[in-house]
């Protein structure tokens, strides 16, 4: 514990602090602790504990892997730490009820270069009232620029809004840029490379099991349209396993299956292998 404080900046610091006030207000009132108790029912559903408890054992995997080839050491803890409670739930859960472009998007931004700058940004930051101070300001810029592309669509308040967060973000640039220009023998080290690619190099080992967690989600929101199903010659298991048969790992045959599907269809048919074949395909009309 005390060498992940240790490794804490002013700007990790001020966000734990924050985080730690929103918990204790959010128990404090009357009105928010039921919206609480809410959330931490949903958190502790069988699902999200059986989902939670295989992205660990995932993680861990993947850890150990890094150890065996002499990449990942205690010092990346904290990195891991942030990235598996941000990147990691995040891209994992969102993947439910994704399609195929959702993982090539992750890609893309796994590699982007702006992870360069976003590391370097976060080299060097502000002393922690600063940070302190920031946080809310711009989480709130964030949620009230959200509002407006979503609500009012003002483009005056847009630019305003906008205006914010990039004399922050230029701010913020600046000021790490500079200073690891100053200390360049300090920044470019073998460690600062592992903590620069350590996020990318999990994030794209943990898409794997992000995929299947769509690919699951998806077989079961499809399944859920066949309850009531009740084909003379098929069983509905045996129509399930067909499903699977055709659509296999496949998003994109998976999504058309459930889009053309009809459960009318499924019951009057005598030939499910053509009625799969006919409506895996990406045609905007049901088959009849």
């Amino acid at each position: 514990m005390d060498l992940i404080f240790k490794h804490l900046n002013n700007r990790d610091l001020a966000i734990l602090t924050w985080i730690a006030f929103v918990l204790i207000a959010s128990f404090s009132f009357k009105f928010l602790r039921k919206h609480v108790l809410d959330i931490l029912k949903t958190l502790f559903s069988s699902t999200f504990i059986i989902l939670f408890q295989i992205l660990v054992c995932c993680t861990l995997l993947i850890i150990w892997a890094l150890i065996e080839a002499d990449f990942w050491d205690i010092k990346l803890l904290k990195s891991t730490l942030f990235w598996f409670f941000g990147v990691g739930i995040f891209v994992t859960f969102k993947a439910i009820g994704k399609d195929s472009l959702y993982f090539k998007n992750t890609i893309k931004n796994s590699i982007k270069l702006t992870i360069v700058i976003a590391f370097i940004s976060n080299l060097h930051v502000f002393n922690y009232w600063l940070e302190l101070i920031s946080i809310p300001i711009l989480a709130f810029t964030g949620i009230m620029l959200s509002y407006n592309d979503y609500k009012t669509k003002d483009k005056r308040v847009n630019t305003a809004l906008n205006f914010i967060i990039n004399s922050y973000s230029i701010a913020v640039l600046i000021f790490s840029f500079y200073k690891t220009i100053v200390n360049y023998k300090t920044d470019f080290t073998f460690e600062s490379l592992q903590n620069l690619i350590l996020p990318s190099m999990l994030t794209l080992s943990i898409l794997p099991l992000a995929y299947l967690v769509s690919v699951f989600t998806a077989y079961e929101m499809l399944f859920a349209r066949l309850y009531n199903v009740k084909n003379e010659k098929y069983s509905c298991f045996y129509i399930k396993f067909k499903i699977i048969l055709r659509g296999h790992l496949n998003l994109s045959k998976i999504r058309n299956i459930s889009l053309n599907l009809s459960p009318y269809y499924v019951n009057e048919t005598r030939d499910i292998n053509q009625y799969l074949r006919k409506i895996e395909k990406p045609v905007a009309n049901k088959p009849q």
